[in-house]
């Protein structure tokens, strides 16, 4: 994951999102996950929900690298508790 640098495409470069392919790696991973937990959804609404923890992560990451003189309780039990809540709704 990339952190405080926009992913843009300068002159004939592709934008890393796209050139490696990282939608349909997460895709890969995420779908059936998300399927399983979230069988009776439409694919847009699954599609969200990936989108959603993505971000999540990218959060966790981003305040654990940027604010570490805070006290977090660590990746593993942010993650969890998003999970957590995702699914109980």
């Amino acid at each position: 994951m990339v952190f405080l640098n926009e992913d843009r495409a300068e002159s004939e470069s592709s934008f890393f999102f796209h050139h490696a392919n990282i939608e349909v790696r997460m895709n890969k991973v995420f779908l059936p996950l998300t399927q399983l937990v979230f069988g009776g959804k439409s694919d847009e609404q699954l599609l969200k929900i990936i989108q959603g923890v993505i971000c999540h992560m990218n959060g966790i990451a981003l305040d654990l690298i940027t604010i570490s003189e805070y006290q977090w309780p660590g990746h593993k039990c942010l993650l969890d508790a998003y999970l957590d809540l995702l699914i109980e709704s």
